[in-house]
């Protein structure tokens, strides 16, 4: 091993480097995995919808939709969400509340304009002429839930665990 000091690189540098480089590598295939899963879904949702949109009345189509933006919209706050957990978790640890805190900090925002949607919902259902506020009340829990279940996946994530279905 050559000294630093003299121009020669240590092996502690070029360890760094490999691994530096091995995570790159890594995270570009993470990526590229996550952007073509999403535009599968996409895809998938866009021809559900015209299938249901020729095939359905106006009112259920209107009710469904409902129930599948908010899905949508949920799973991609969530992947947020879950990044930033998981990314803090990674780099401060913490443990019991600080976690919890962590994910309500994260979602917090999303969780509160939740609620308020749900509070809103029998205007909503007016405005969109579902037969049901319950749709409308039902689509804000399925994205509080999503973006609620997603920080705490964020921190499984961070703390190295695998999820495991």
């Amino acid at each position: 091993m050559r000294s630093p000091l003299r121009g020669g690189r240590s092996e502690q540098v070029g360890r760094g480097a490999a691994v530096a480089q091995s995570s790159s590598g890594r995270a570009l295939g993470a990526g590229a995995i996550l952007v073509s899963g999403g535009a599968l879904v996409t895809a998938v949702t866009l021809a559900f919808n015209v299938v249901l949109a020729r095939g359905g009345r106006p009112g259920g189509y209107g009710a469904v939709s409902v129930l599948l933006s908010a899905g949508t919209l949920g799973v991609l706050v969530g992947a947020g969400a879950q990044n930033a957990v998981a990314r803090r978790v990674r780099l401060y640890g913490g443990a019991g509340r600080d976690l919890v805190a962590m994910v309500f900090g994260a979602t917090g925002v999303w969780l509160a304009g939740a609620g308020v949607l749900a509070a809103l919902s029998p205007l909503m259902a007016g405005f969109l002429h579902l037969a049901s506020p319950l749709w409308f009340t039902g689509a804000a829990g399925i994205f509080a839930l999503t973006v609620l279940t997603s920080g705490f996946m964020g921190v499984l994530l961070g703390a190295g665990r695998p999820i495991a279905l």
